[in-house]
């Protein structure tokens, strides 16, 4: 991949999933552009308009018991909307028959994420053998799925950019994250020591895709799960959002109707969703890789590990923790 690097002394630098410049100098090209609340309100037209086509694929797939799936392809529509300014309908089932691709990219990412993160990663006898060296058949299957992904993502980047230089992108398109994002390449200042490549923009925006299948998919299944076990908070959000769209979105789903201060309990309802239910709750470290740091007086040497734990369902600080009340995020 091109976001991994050798260092002078040898070692391997992994970039985004690293830490030092490479680390910093990824994640802020990333970020930019994606998570400003400016720039993430221009995205929701056409997040919200990839959702509502992809409604017309829930029926047939819950009937069918295949929630996740669906889920994780819908996640993958919204996602593909504000990246690429592209409609991709998987969830909706209308991706073109003749060519798959998006099917195809979905699934290669959700069977790469399981057999990585359970399947291999949970296995006494992968462990041993990654450990001897040696390439077990379920570990070259999970790095097929890999190179699908990869080879999908490579494809629909090159279409785009072709597309652009030749001037066919739409409106849709040419907002997109990834039309920015070739802007933003273009602009680097020449000899700049934090100038990335093509290659790794490319990888940067691959990457998201791939991880969209299945983080906004889980963030999406808890808030269902929330839903469905707490009648009265849907209730309460249903009617808060249905009548800001009819007041505030004229019926339309916008980006108006989506702020704070318009639909408040929805605020409150996905904080609590991601309190109680994290989309990665796992327990993360990181070292200071740079200099030293100070806190509250005590300071820490460079290569110090910090150790970051989850307390969203800690009863030391959250009161009654393992309830969900969104209404505990209203100021009393």
């Amino acid at each position: 991949s091109a976001l991994v690097t050798t260092n002078s002394d040898g070692t391997t630098n992994y970039g985004l999933f690293d830490h030092g410049e490479q680390w910093k100098k990824q994640r802020i090209f990333l970020q930019t552009g994606m998570l400003d609340p400016r720039t993430a309100k221009g995205f929701i037209p056409g997040i919200s308009q990839a959702a509502e086509l992809a409604t017309a694929g829930a029926p047939d797939e819950g009937r069918e018991g295949n929630l996740n799936h669906y889920l994780n392809t819908a996640a993958f529509d919204m996602f593909s909307s504000f990246m690429l300014g592209e409609f991709t309908q998987a969830a909706a089932g209308k991706a073109d028959t003749s060519n798959d691709e998006n099917i195809r990219f979905c699934n290669a990412a959700i069977r790469f994420m399981e057999m990585s993160m359970a399947e291999i990663a949970r296995s006494p006898y992968e462990m041993v053998m990654k450990k001897l060296g040696i390439k077990t058949a379920q570990w070259k299957e999970m790095i097929n799925h890999w190179k699908i992904v990869q080879e999908i993502g490579s494809l629909k980047l090159d279409r785009f950019i072709e597309r652009r230089k030749r001037g066919e992108l739409n409106d849709v398109e040419k907002a997109s994250y990834f039309a920015n994002a070739l802007e933003r390449f273009e602009a680097q200042p020449d000899g700049d020591e934090n100038n990335l490549t093509l290659d790794e923009v490319k990888q940067l925006c691959i990457l998201s895709l791939f991880v969209s299948v299945d983080t906004t998919s889980t963030v999406t299944s808890w808030n269902l799960v929330h839903l469905a076990l707490n009648q009265d908070v849907q209730e309460k959000l249903y009617d808060e959002i249905s009548a800001a769209v009819d007041n505030i979105g004229e019926g339309k789903l916008t980006a108006s109707v989506l702020e704070r201060s318009n639909t408040p309990y929805l605020t409150a309802f996905t904080r609590e969703t991601n309190r109680l239910t994290p989309p990665f709750p796992s327990i993360t470290s990181k070292s200071n890789s740079s200099k030293p740091i100070e806190i509250f007086g005590q300071v820490f040497p460079i290569g110090t590990n910090f150790v970051l734990e989850n307390i969203g369902n800690d009863e030391r600080f959250i009161p009654d923790a393992k309830t969900f009340r969104p209404e505990r995020w209203f100021s009393e």
